[in-house]
């Protein structure tokens, strides 16, 4: 894709280059974890809020979920078929390990792979955006880089919130 280039009036697949595709390749490993996690905890556990000893990391993740879901309806505005495959499953990941979390606090590694892959993938992210250019919604090229670096924060602090 190229740098400003943010809709097309057709659905089609975008040339992302190596940093694009290496940070999907990064958050796919987050994605498996998030999902993993859900998997693994029982259906018939009650959601645990008050009393929960990671409650402020499901709360950061929370949010953090209510950025992919807006991320869909980006993603489907573009009409870019990868990203709006791999934006359904991020959002799909997030919500899971949302209850996950709700379910069984103690997930063990697999929060901590999520947010750390999440954040890794993000610097990723910060250099694609450095490389290309790239912008959305006629934003500022040095808005987006601040805010995929604020996200890359995010994604840190859970996963250091779900290790204490």
């Amino acid at each position: 894709m190229q740098a400003n280039e943010t809709t097309a009036q057709h659905w089609h697949v975008a040339k992302w280059g190596l940093w694009g595709w290496l940070e999907t390749g990064i958050k796919v490993v987050g994605i498996i974890a998030g999902l993993i996690a859900f998997l693994n905890t029982p259906t018939t556990s009650e959601l645990i809020i008050g009393g929960n000893p990671h409650l402020a990391a499901v709360i950061l993740l929370g949010l953090l979920t209510v950025f992919t879901v807006l991320a869909l309806f980006i993603r489907i505005g573009q009409r870019e078929i990868v990203s709006l495959i791999y934006a359904i499953f991020n959002l799909l990941a997030h919500a899971a390990l949302v209850i996950a979390l709700l379910r069984q606090p103690d997930q063990g590694v697999l929060p901590v792979v999520f947010g750390a892959a999440f954040a890794v993938g993000q610097a990723a992210k910060l250099r694609f955006l450095s490389i290309t250019g790239y912008t959305e919604g006629g934003q500022d090229a040095n808005f987006m880089r601040n805010f995929a670096l604020a996200i890359l924060i995010a994604y840190a602090l859970f996963a250091v919130l779900v290790l204490l």
